[in-house]
C-alpha cells in the first residue's frame, strides 16, 4: 500500500502517463513485464535478482547491504550504494538506527539519472554490435562509489 502512494505521487510529475503496476501483479505477470524491458531500476531487493535472472540490465541502489554478497548476479549490473561512508554498513538490523536510512538518502537522484544514462548508452552501444552483444566492461558489474557526499 505505501508503494502504491509512492508511485502515484512520482507519476502526478511525469511527462508521459506510465503503466503502474505495483501492487497489481502476480509474480508471473511482474517477470512478464520486466522480461519486456530494456532497463531495470530498483533497491537491494527481490525484483532487481527477477530482472538479473532475465538478463535486463540493471541499476540497482544499495543502502546498507552488501552488494558484493546481495547484488544483481551477472554482468551488465551497475551498484549505486553509499555504504563506505556508514560505519554501521553491513546492516543487519530490521529497522534503521540512523535517521532516515541515512545510507540511501545520501544516493542523489542525480547520480542515479547519470548512472541510467550510462547503462543506457552501454545497452545501445551492445544493440549496435552484432545485433545485441555483450554489454560487458572488463568484464564485471560495476559499483559506484561516489566521493563526494
Amino acid at each position: 500500500e505505501d508503494e502504491v502512494s509512492f508511485v502515484k505521487e512520482i507519476t502526478k510529475v511525469m511527462r508521459n502517463k506510465p503503466i503502474i503496476a505495483a501492487g497489481k501483479t502476480t509474480l508471473r505477470q511482474f517477470s512478464a513485464l520486466v522480461k519486456k524491458s530494456n532497463l531495470f531500476i530498483g533497491v537491494d531487493s527481490g525484483p532487481i535478482h527477477i530482472a538479473a535472472a532475465m538478463k535486463i540490465p540493471v541499476v540497482a541502489l544499495f543502502g546498507a547491504a552488501d552488494p558484493d554478497y546481495l547484488g544483481p548476479y551477472g554482468n551488465n549490473h551497475i551498484v549505486i550504494t553509499k555504504r563506505k561512508y556508514f560505519p554501521c554498513s553491513p546492516c543487519a538490523q530490521t529497522v534503521c538506527l540512523r535517521p532516515a536510512k541515512s545510507c540511501m538518502q545520501a544516493i542523489t537522484v542525480d547520480e542515479v539519472w547519470q548512472t541510467v544514462k550510462k547503462q543506457m548508452e552501454r545497452i545501445e552501444k551492445a544493440r549496435r554490435l552484432e545485433g545485441g552483444g555483450s554489454i560487458q566492461e572488463n568484464g564485471a558489474n560495476y559499483t559506484i562509489e561516489n566521493t563526494t557526499n
